[in-house]
């Protein structure tokens, strides 16, 4: 059923549709694409006209609301300073509307139809899940710890689910076993199939209300997000453990383990997931590695893609801009800076910066505090 054009989306259209764009200026999307149309105050506009029933439906309109990324660069230098105001809630609306409508871009047919063949947006892991479950339990008892392996990470960097777990057991959390679910519907919420997506949470409700986890940790920041934001706040679906990223997990119980001699005078240049930004995980990320002796040197660039975000995107097909031009402006940063290290939240970055040619050596967070814990 279509979400109601509420009060709150109504304020979001009448500040954005009326601004003076001063956020264009952080908007990777105007940056790469030169276009227009991808100026916030422009969907904004547009996602008002579908609800006002100026515009009408069509897969043009479509076309032009998937300039966003939900990357939230834009509330970084918003006018609003004391309140910034965050257009992707109006954006996404219009998309469910257009979806509902049935409209859709051939992009967004073939992302839902590998959805609904393979369980996930970005390839068939069955086999790379499957491996990963034989040295691991799949289930859980009571009071243990859940990881979420996330189809985004097994596809680009299947190791790292791996390594998880090792780490996890490291700093002492009890019966790490895989959930059964690896995809948390980021990109049907994201692209407007808000029903498909309200399916995949209902389905993680009875696994979790089943195993009972303690602990639950997705490997991903976006499946993070999506359990502890997206589900309660936009699907009305409270996920009843405790949620926790990698990093949050392991500063959490830091002080309880021995790491390996400190690397006095390491520097590392930390990117981060878009969906990390303005989340609590990426202090965390942050704080361990300097709890481990090495210092972050990220600059404090007033564009936020520039240094401390990476605007990931994982669905190529539907990509306004390309990675790989995000990850050279990031690398073109940390060459100036010249870090002993660049260190990368998760996989499709790592391995999207492993391909720029920086003159550091690129590594995994998960991976290089690993290898700074001790058993």
């Amino acid at each position: 059923m279509m979400r109601p054009f509420s009060a709150a989306l109504q304020e979001i259209s009448e500040k954005c549709s009326l601004c003076h764009d001063q956020c264009v200026s952080a908007c990777p999307v105007v940056e790469f694409s030169h276009s227009q149309i991808a100026y916030p105050s422009r969907l904004a506009a547009l996602s008002a006209g579908v609800s006002t029933g100026t515009l009408q439906p069509s897969n043009e309109l479509l076309d032009a609301l998937l300039f966003c990324i939900n990357c939230n660069a834009c509330t970084d230098s918003c006018v609003y300073v004391d309140n910034p105001v965050d257009v992707t809630p109006l954006i996404r609306w219009a998309r469910e509307y257009l979806v509902e409508a049935s409209q859709g871009t051939g992009a967004m047919r073939q992302l839902h139809a590998t959805i609904q063949l393979v369980g996930n947006p970005y390839a068939d892991v069955g086999q790379t899940y499957a491996k990963l479950g034989e040295g691991h339990p799949s289930t859980l008892n009571k009071g243990g710890t859940l990881l979420i392996a996330d189809a985004s990470e097994l596809a680009s960097a299947p190791e790292l689910a791996d390594t998880a777990i090792e780490l996890l057991e490291k700093m002492g959390y009890p019966r790490v076993a895989l959930s059964d679910s690896i995809y948390t519907g980021w990109d049907l919420w994201q692209y407007g199939y808000r029903e498909d997506a309200i399916k995949i949470a209902e389905s993680i409700l009875r696994e979790i209300q089943e195993s009972q986890p303690e602990v639950i940790v997705p490997l991903s920041s976006a499946s993070a997000y999506m359990l502890r934001t997206i589900y309660p706040g936009e699907f009305g679906i409270s996920i009843p453990a405790a949620i926790l990223t990698v990093p949050e997990a392991i500063l959490a119980r830091l002080e309880t383990v021995r790491v390996t001699q400190q690397d006095l005078g390491c520097s590392v240049f930390l990117v981060f997931s878009h969906t990390e930004t303005h989340q609590l995980h990426s202090l965390a990320a942050r704080q361990v590695l300097e709890r481990l002796g090495v210092t972050c040197v990220n600059p404090g660039y007033s564009l936020a893609h520039h240094g401390d975000s990476f605007p990931e995107v994982s669905v190529p097909a539907l990509a306004p801009i390309r990675s790989a031009d995000l990850a050279s402006r990031i690398a073109e940063a940390a060459d100036i800076i010249r870090p002993e290290r660049v260190i990368c939240t998760s996989g499709s970055i790592t391995a999207s910066m492993r391909k720029t040619g920086l003159r550091a050596p690129v590594s995994n967070w998960v991976e290089y505090v690993n290898t700074r814990i001790r058993a």
